[in-house]
């Protein structure tokens, strides 16, 4: 929507919390389709645990931790620069095949084009 797109094209779009809804459960599947449209904009995704497979596929894209260490993954991530934040989200490898499959398909749902 119109929101987002403005916000996405911000500089620094910032840093995002993912928590899933049962909490402490490592085979709960990473939130994949919600967060590709912040991923594509360029966002930093701090993630609790999830299901290993996924934690796999999205390596270097989002920082995994336990509950107890999102916080200061938080506040290590919100205190780059602009500047940092951006290297750090144009750093981040490309996602394996399998997901960014999953992203490309979420995204041209959405209206997006390649």
């Amino acid at each position: 929507d119109a929101a987002f797109a403005a916000f996405a094209a911000r500089e620094g779009s910032g840093v995002f919390v993912n928590l899933h809804r049962v909490c402490r459960d490592r085979q709960q599947p990473f939130e994949s389709v919600r967060m590709a449209t912040l991923l594509s904009a360029g966002g930093l995704l701090i993630s609790e645990r999830s299901h290993p497979l996924d934690e796999q596929r999205f390596a270097g894209l989002v920082t995994f931790c336990d509950v107890g260490e999102i916080a200061a993954a938080f506040a290590q991530l919100a205190a780059m620069s602009d500047d940092e934040g951006n290297a750090t989200a144009i750093k981040r490898p490309l996602p394996t095949n399998s997901a960014r499959q999953e992203v490309k398909t979420y995204l041209k749902v959405q209206g997006y084009s390649f």
